[in-house]
């Protein structure tokens, strides 16, 4: 059987899972391609929950200075950099990634600018393009669409 038809067997089997402190499919380096459209800015997962995680830290977790770091409960500053980090780090040696994310992903402030220097550095990034806003229905935000490929 060849890794893309496993890889598709894998993919339509949903399982229900907070991605975030699960690992449902052993995805780190599993799969051909990633297409997504994950929710943007979630601004409550925890940091100390995902840190160790390969899946995550491999570009960097993203990190700010807060409050709740003094009592033990500093999270992540915002998600959009956790699911980037997420689908490049599923692909194969050679898989592509298509993302939809918020217009802020592609503005890197902070911790995020040594995220997406890495993802530069390392030659993953293949373009971003970003849509006008009321493209989707629901959201008027502008949203960019990012193109990962490491095989490019």
């Amino acid at each position: 059987m060849s890794n893309a038809v496993s890889t598709c067997r894998i993919t339509r089997e949903t399982k229900q899972a907070n991605i975030y402190y699960e690992d449902p499919y052993d995805s780190f380096g599993k799969f051909d391609y990633v297409l997504a459209n994950p929710p943007f800015d979630i601004d409550d997962v925890s940091l100390s929950r995902v840190e160790g995680d390969t899946r995550f830290n491999t570009y960097r977790i993203p990190r700010t200075k807060n409050k709740a770091k003094d009592q033990g409960k500093e999270t992540v500053p915002n998600a959009n950099y956790l699911w980037i980090n997420l689908f490049a780090t599923s692909l194969k040696p050679d898989g592509p990634v298509a993302v939809a994310m918020a217009n802020s992903a592609s503005d890197a402030r902070y911790s995020e600018v040594d995220i997406h220097r890495t993802l530069i550095e390392q030659n993953l990034i293949y373009g971003m393009l970003t849509l006008p806003s009321n493209m989707f229905y629901m959201v008027t935000l502008l949203v960019t669409l990012c193109f990962f490929d490491r095989a490019k």
